[in-house]
Order: structure tokens, then C-alpha cells, then sequence
């Protein structure tokens, strides 16, 4: 009976510890990342804004090529949408919420499975003094309690390397 109580208290302390490091730990992420393409902001807005193109240059439509991916909307419009369904990338869809032409595009984030959280996706891009772009690739988001918060500081390693990914992907194909 000794030995039940302290694996009981040892159960309790554990998941109490637990708890107490997702309080602990943010609440919220925010990943940026940046690259300069040596071609023109006009051709480089044009890749970021139409979601056709995304998956050519995106790390996780890369990961995955026998997932399906869905287009629809006007490129570089409010309302345009990029929806995907893989094993390894799971469900969700990224639609462009606002954007302003050649400077900045924002795009909410919705993942479906597998599990459901929502996130801001957001380009800015800006002229360099050499005629070539910069790009800044913007996601943040919150993390739920307290799973998502005890899982956080692997997300944030991870994407940073997917965001470095892509925007050297983006870099080969817009420097073509």
C-alpha cells in the first residue's frame, strides 16, 4: 500500500511539474526570417502573391509531394487561398487577408488536422540599394495551454529552419 501511495505522489508531483513549466513558458511565438533576392520587388511580389507558385518554393509542400494542393481566388487578391491535405503536412489553408501591392501581403494560417490552431503568415518586401529585394517572412501565433506552450520552444527551432528553407528556395527560383 506504501509503494501505491508513493507512485501516486511521484504521478502528482510530475504532472504538477508539468503544468507548472507551461505556465512558465510563452504563450505566443513569433518567427522572422530574411533573404535578398537580386531580382526586382515587382517579380518577387508576384511569386510571394500567387499561391500557384507557392507550393514550388514552400518547404512543406516540398516535404510532402504526394499531398494535394488546392488554388483558388484571384493571386494577389484579398480571398486568395492555398488549401493542402498530406500525410506528413497534415489538412489546413492559408488565405490572404490584406495586401498591399509590391510591400506586403498578410495571410491567415488555418490548420484543420492534425489538430486545429490558426496563425498570421505575413511577406514584407522592400527595394535594396543594388535594384534586388528584400524579404521578410513573418508567422506568429499562440500557443494553447499546455500542450502547445511544452512543445514551443521545438516549433520555433523547426520553423526557423523551414522558414530559412523556403526563402532560399524562393532566392533559386526568383533568381532564375
Amino acid at each position: 500500500m506504501k509503494v501505491l501511495k508513493w507512485i501516486a505522489i511521484v504521478i502528482v508531483a510530475l504532472v504538477a511539474l508539468t503544468l507548472l513549466a507551461a505556465l512558465i513558458l510563452p504563450g505566443s511565438y513569433r518567427i522572422e526570417k530574411s533573404v535578398e533576392i537580386n531580382s526586382p520587388v515587382d517579380s518577387v511580389f508576384a511569386q510571394i502573391a500567387d499561391y500557384n507558385n507557392f507550393k514550388l518554393w514552400n518547404p512543406w509542400s516540398l516535404s510532402d509531394p504526394d499531398a494535394t494542393f488546392t488554388v483558388s481566388g484571384t493571386p494577389a487578391t484579398v480571398g486568395h487561398k492555398y488549401e493542402w491535405n498530406g500525410e506528413k503536412i497534415g489538412k489546413g489553408s492559408l488565405t490572404i487577408d490584406q495586401i498591399v501591392p509590391n510591400e506586403a501581403l498578410k495571410a491567415k494560417l488555418a490548420f484543420v488536422e492534425p489538430m486545429v490552431s490558426s496563425a498570421d503568415d505575413m511577406f514584407k518586401v522592400a527595394a535594396t540599394a543594388s535594384g534586388g529585394t528584400k524579404v521578410t517572412w513573418v508567422n506568429e501565433g499562440n500557443l494553447a495551454f499546455p500542450m502547445e506552450r511544452l512543445f514551443g520552444p521545438f516549433l520555433t527551432k523547426a520553423l526557423n529552419q523551414q522558414f530559412e528553407e523556403g526563402l532560399a528556395t524562393l532566392k533559386k527560383r526568383c533568381e532564375k
